[in-house]
């Protein structure tokens, strides 16, 4: 079975955009803290306040569209996340 390479690209860019809008806000931290105008500490908080709401969320949701196409939903989470990055 062999696999195009175009398609590889296509889940190597959607794994890089992804991982990267998930990741990216521990790395700025200090600089979002000072555009809300509140503490590090508050920040740091919040980001792991976000952590451990996907972590509730992601079973159920996995569960609910685990028969779902798998290209659709691929194009569809990658569309909101356009969307949410935008």
């Amino acid at each position: 079975m062999s696999r195009s390479p175009a398609g590889l690209a296509v889940l190597f860019a959607a794994a890089l955009a992804t991982i990267t809008t998930e990741t990216l806000p521990m790395g700025l931290l200090p600089q979002i803290s000072e555009s809300l105008r509140v503490s590090h500490a508050w920040t740091g908080f919040l980001t792991g306040g976000y952590s451990l709401l996907i972590i509730a969320v992601t079973v159920p949701l996995a569960a609910m569209i685990a028969r779902w196409d798998r290209r659709r939903l691929l194009v569809t989470t990658m569309a909101l996340f356009a969307v949410g990055n935008a």
